[in-house]
Parts: C-alpha cells; sequence; structure tokens
C-alpha cells in the first residue's frame, strides 16, 4: 500500500481490514471463503493495521529534502511538500490480502494550492507491483479513483475509475 501526498498532515489513524476474520464487535466470522472478487461489507473483515502515531518508530518515514519533508509532531504523522510534486510514503504493513479496506484520517494545510491533495493507493501483490489504484482528495473537495497497469502493452495504463466531489471539503 502507497500512500500518495502532495502537502497533508494525517492526524488519526490508518485501519485497514482485511476479510480474513471479524472486526471487533461488528457481528458474526462469515462462514464463506473470500476470494478476490467478494463483495466487501462491514460485518466482514478483520482489523489488520493501525497506528495512532505516538510512536515515531513505528516505520514510518522521516525523510527530509528540499521540497519534502516527513515527521511526527504532537502525536500525528506530517508530511509536507513544498513544490508541486507527488510524494509517495509506504505505510509499514506489508501483508497480502485478497482484498482491503482502508481508512484514513487527514488535514489538508491551510493555504494549500488549488492542485494539492492527499490519497491512498493500494499496489496489487507484492512480487509485481504493476497494477496499482489510487483514491486522491483536491483542497476543493474533488476526488478521483485512478487504475494504474504499468504493464507492458498495456492497453490504457492510467485509467479514471470514477470522480466526484466530496460532501464536506477536507481541512
Amino acid at each position: 500500500m502507497r500512500i500518495r501526498v502532495l502537502a497533508w498532515s494525517i492526524s488519526a489513524l490508518i485501519l485497514g481490514a482485511s476479510c480474513s476474520g471479524p472486526m471487533p464487535g461488528i457481528g458474526p466470522r462469515p462462514s464463506s471463503p473470500v476470494t478476490a472478487s467478494t463483495v466487501l461489507t462491514p460485518d466482514r473483515g478483520s482489523l489488520v493495521f493501525s497506528d495512532d502515531f505516538n510512536d515515531s518508530n513505528g516505520g514510518w518515514s522521516r525523510d527530509s529534502t528540499a521540497d519534502f519533508n516527513a515527521s511526527f509532531i504532537g502525536g500525528a504523522y506530517v508530511v509536507v511538500a513544498r513544490n508541486y510534486v507527488d510524494h509517495e510514503i509506504a505505510v509499514p504493513y506489508v501483508d497480502p490480502k485478497d482484498q482491503l479496506s482502508v481508512a484514513v484520517t487527514a488535514t489538508q494545510s491551510l493555504g494549500s494550492p488549488a492542485l494539492a491533495g492527499f490519497g491512498v493507493g493500494c499496489v496489487r501483490g507484492l512480487t509485481d507491483p504493476t497494477v496499482h489504484y489510487t483514491f486522491v482528495v483536491m483542497v476543493g473537495g474533488t476526488w478521483n479513483l485512478y487504475r494504474h497497469d504499468e504493464r507492458p502493452g498495456a492497453p490504457s495504463p492510467h485509467t479514471l475509475l470514477k470522480q466526484g466531489t466530496s460532501p464536506k471539503k477536507p481541512g
């Protein structure tokens, strides 16, 4: 899983719910097996990764360059990009699952440029990361879901799957 960053601060938790067991307090574990095409529902799955960002040694990048800085400040993981570039930060969780649900709480900095945003991405498999998906929310509240197929000969390397406007603007 990769997190795409332009200028944002993650201030709460990242949650991955896989389809391999029950989520605490949400109901019984389904008895049917899970496949890549199984419909994802709230009563299916278990928590596989969560972080409250109180431990700065939790595996998150703390890189710093001329246009990028990642650090821990006051129980938050803060990422700042100074130029219009696409930065990615890999989450310190790499156990592959057939299905994955991701929840992120992030805060956009005041005064961020109109084209700035934040999002999440998932790579399909660890050994062949040529197909991946990204979900990005922009400062103005628009969002895009893309499929990136970087395999040789792929007919459409970057496909916009869905787009819309968030009912609540980021910030």
